[in-house]
């Protein structure tokens, strides 16, 4: 596996969701569940998902690769959680930063080097406030 490789799927590893107005755990992926268990491979620097109907961005500050659910395009969009998710509990592991968002948007990533940044766009092409990620996938090793 590459030193620097990204997982995508279509359910997410770690995220949280709103159901009824409190936040969830949305690891429901049984099968995704099973084939890593509680670990990932050591060359994984990025979860990427969808499935959950808004935008996510969950950082474990190394611990674990940084979750994004950008499930913002195409269907009926789901509620975010109501509260941060800074501190949240994610499958035994504390959520350092996040950032949520609930609207129609898409995401593009450019690569300087070892930096990829990342940026969420709304449907106008505007960039979404506070939803820029800049982050290096060498940082974690």
């Amino acid at each position: 596996m590459p030193a620097q490789a990204w997982i995508a799927s279509h359910r997410p590893f770690n995220s949280m969701r709103s159901v009824l107005g409190k936040p969830q755990n949305d690891v429901d992926n049984h099968v995704q569940e099973l084939a890593f268990g509680a670990l990932m491979p050591a060359g994984i620097r990025m979860s990427v998902a969808g499935h959950v109907h808004f935008f996510q961005g969950v950082d474990f500050g190394g611990v674990r690769p940084p979750q994004l659910v950008v499930g913002t395009g195409g269907d009926s969009l789901a509620p975010v959680p109501p509260v941060s998710m800074v501190g949240a509990d994610i499958n035994g592991r504390k959520v350092i930063n996040s950032v949520t968002y609930s609207g129609f948007a898409y995401m593009l990533w450019d690569r300087l080097g070892n930096v990829w940044n990342g940026t969420l766009f709304d449907v106008s092409a505007r960039t979404i406030a506070g939803s820029s990620i800049a982050r290096s996938p060498a940082d974690h090793e």
